[in-house]
Formats: structure tokens, sequence, C-alpha cells
């Protein structure tokens, strides 16, 4: 190797471990590993942003945090992988969902433009009853 490329490439290498001394690491994903070897979370950069993802032992996602263009959202799920609560903001609005044991979503409270909502829902996903601001 010409010792102006070896020069080159050792300044890199410096630079590297001078970045690493400070506390910088980057990367397009990290991934935590229980002492089994199984991933239990992730920290990737997904195709619309961030996301953190956290699994149970036996690999069933239980946890989730993005963020979006239109805004965050954390996401909760049970032992079988249903949504069973998620919480969401964009620009213009916040909301809190439940669901039931299979994943149908039975409740949502949200704040946007026109005010405050409460919709509730049955398990063929049909609107119930609920309240809402009137504009």
């Amino acid at each position: 190797m010409p010792q102006k490329k070896l020069e080159s490439r050792l300044e890199e290498v410096e630079r590297a471990l001078a970045e690493m001394r400070a506390g910088v690491v980057e990367a397009s994903e990290f991934r935590l590993i229980d002492p089994k070897g199984r991933v239990r979370a992730v920290i990737e950069m997904g195709d619309r942003g961030p996301r953190i993802s956290m699994v149970d032992e036996s690999g069933t996602e239980r946890l989730a945090v993005t963020l979006t263009p239109d805004g965050p959202a954390v996401v909760l799920g049970d032992a079988r992988g249903q949504t069973r609560a998620f919480l969401g903001v964009t620009n213009d609005a916040a909301r809190v969902g439940m669901a039931d044991e299979k994943g149908r979503p039975r409740i949502f409270v949200g704040v946007g433009k026109s005010g405050p909502r409460v919709d509730l829902y049955d398990a063929k996903k049909k609107r119930v009853g609920g309240i809402a601001e009137k504009a």
C-alpha cells in the first residue's frame, strides 16, 4: 500500500476511534440480545423514520415506539401479538385507543381541530356510542 494511502487510512481510523471514545456510535440498527442470544429489542431506522421495538421471551413484539413524518406513536401489545393500546400524535390531533383481546378497536379518545371526542365500538367494529364536543 502506498505511504500516502496508508497515512490517509490511519487518519480515518484515528478519527473513528476518537468518536467512539466520545460516545458517538453510528448505525442503521442496534439489537439488544438477552443471555440466551435472543433479540429482545431493536432500535432501527425504518422506511418512515426511527423505530424502537421490544419483544418478550417468545419473540412477540410487546412495545413499539415510532416517529414518522405524521408524528410519534406508541403501541402496546399482548402476549399473542395483538395491539391492545396505542397513543398517537399528529400536528392537529392526539388519540388514545384500546382494543379487546382479539385486537378489535373498542374505544378511542382524541382531541383534534373540532375538539375532544370519545368513540365506542362493538365487537363488529360498529360505532355504538360516544361523545363529541359540538362546534
